[in-house]
C-alpha cells in the first residue's frame, strides 16, 4: 500500500492479492504550500480518503479479497521502499514537503526516537525546517 502525490493530488494505491487498486482525490490539490490534514480509511476492500475532513474519495479494490498481506512489520513514511536481497533497500518516489503528525488508528507514531506503540529505526536524505502554526486552510509563521 502506498499513499503518494501524483501531480499535486493525494492517490492511494493497495493491493489485496486480486489485483492493484488506487483511489485519488482529485477535488484539491495539497502542493500548494498550506498544511492540510489527510485520513485514509480502509474496511475491507473499501478505501475511502479524507483532506482537510471537506473533501472525499472512495473506491474498492478488484475480486473478493480484502485483507492486506504485507511483508514485514515495517511501516515507511515519505517514500516507497522496497527491501532487495542482502538487506539493500531501493528507496523510491520520495516525498518532499512537511509531516506533522502521523497517526494509525487514533495512536501516534513517534517522529523521532520511540514510543509505547513503535520506533524510529532509520532517516535519509530529511531536512528539518518546518516551521509554522496549522490554522485550516493557512499557515502562520511565528
Amino acid at each position: 500500500m502506498l499513499l503518494q502525490l501524483e501531480n499535486g493530488f493525494l492517490q492511494y494505491r493497495f493491493d489485496c492479492g486480486t489485483g492493484p487498486a488506487s483511489i485519488r482525490v482529485d477535488s484539491i490539490a495539497v502542493n500548494d504550500g498550506y498544511w492540510h490534514t489527510v485520513a485514509v480509511e480502509r474496511i475491507s476492500r473499501n478505501v475511502r480518503i479524507i483532506v482537510d475532513d471537506v473533501y472525499i474519495a472512495e473506491g474498492s479494490g478488484p475480486g473478493t479479497n480484502d485483507v492486506l498481506n504485507l511483508d514485514s512489520n515495517d511501516v515507511f513514511f515519505g517514500a516507497e521502499v522496497k527491501t532487495l536481497v542482502r538487506g539493500y533497500e531501493d528507496i523510491q518516489h520520495g516525498f518532499v514537503g512537511c509531516l506533522q503528525k502521523i497517526r494509525i488508528d487514533l495512536v501516534d507514531l513517534p517522529l523521532h526516537g520511540s514510543s509505547s506503540v513503535g520506533r524510529l529505526l532509520d532517516i535519509h536524505d530529511v531536512e528539518f525546517h518546518c516551521d509554522g502554526i496549522y490554522i485550516p486552510g493557512q499557515i502562520i509563521y511565528p
